[in-house]
């Protein structure tokens, strides 16, 4: 069963039960009559935002014509690279974005910048760095692993 098919039985059952009509947004959401939610009665540390600085640290310290992928610096920072792509879409603190790639070696497709004047593409600024491209996908010699990345960040 699909995620989506499980979260419109979830909410059919909510709206049957309980006369509430909308999704519920996980454990925090279930609160008790006593005011504590789920998470606070089974004892689970208060959740907390992700420190990105040590990806920005990382970001800055990929050399000009080298690249890397999102999975490489999620790996390296302790996070997924779904949430890391996310962050790095909406942020200007991030330096050198044009150099984190999919794991295929390409662009991705709805890759934006946190500056919206910049205009160039990801490609077109690696290629200015020096960095071929063949079938859409970077030079795989220029690509940082996530050891490599660990070296270039203790370095710094």
């Amino acid at each position: 069963m699909g995620a989506e098919r499980r979260r419109a039985i979830v909410r059919r059952v909510l709206a049957d039960a309980a006369g509430v009509q909308h999704s519920p947004r996980g454990p925090a959401w279930w609160v008790l009559e006593d005011g504590r939610d789920l998470p606070t009665v089974a004892g689970v540390p208060e959740r907390s935002t992700f420190d990105w600085a040590e990806l920005h640290q990382a970001m800055a310290a990929i050399p000009t014509g080298r690249w890397t992928t999102y999975g490489e610096l999620a790996a390296l920072v302790g996070t997924a690279a779904q949430p890391l792509g996310q962050h790095i879409q909406h942020c200007p603190a991030c330096p050198n974005a044009q150099r984190v790639l999919g794991a295929d070696g390409k662009p991705r497709p709805g890759f934006s910048w946190g500056d919206p004047k910049e205009t160039r593409g990801q490609q077109e600024m690696l290629e200015a760095e020096g960095v071929g491209f063949s079938s859409g996908a970077a030079d795989p010699s220029r690509h940082l692993d996530t050891a490599a990345m660990a070296a270039l960040v203790e370095q710094e």
